[in-house]
């Protein structure tokens, strides 16, 4: 059975971020790549993921008051990278390790 991952995403200079989950980190990021030109920084992932834990994520920020959602998958957030990393217990992204930066180190 193939590796899941939850990710998080910010968009540049705004305040939406997303939790999503991946098979395929390098595809999904190639595809936010296409449709989001402003650009996005990658926050933080968990390895061995599933989407109930997405949910679960996404629900604990909303729920605590950290984040507010319209009926999209996107969350409206004032909350830095950090403070993220540490309320959803994400890894923080090294680039020279990462399973991504194999990827945007040739985009």
């Amino acid at each position: 059975m193939a590796t899941s991952y939850i990710y998080c995403i910010k968009i540049h200079n705004t305040s939406w971020v997303k939790i999503g989950t991946t098979k395929n980190p390098e595809k999904r990021m190639k595809q936010y790549e296409s449709y989001l030109p402003m650009g996005f920084d990658i926050i933080g992932y968990r390895k061995n993921a599933s989407y109930k834990m997405e949910a679960k994520l996404r629900k604990k920020l909303i729920d605590t008051g950290y984040a507010k959602t319209s009926n999209t998958e996107w969350l409206d957030t004032t909350l830095e990278k950090e403070e993220i990393i540490r309320i959803l217990k994400l890894k923080k992204m090294d680039w020279k390790k990462s399973i991504f930066f194999y990827f945007f180190a040739w985009h």
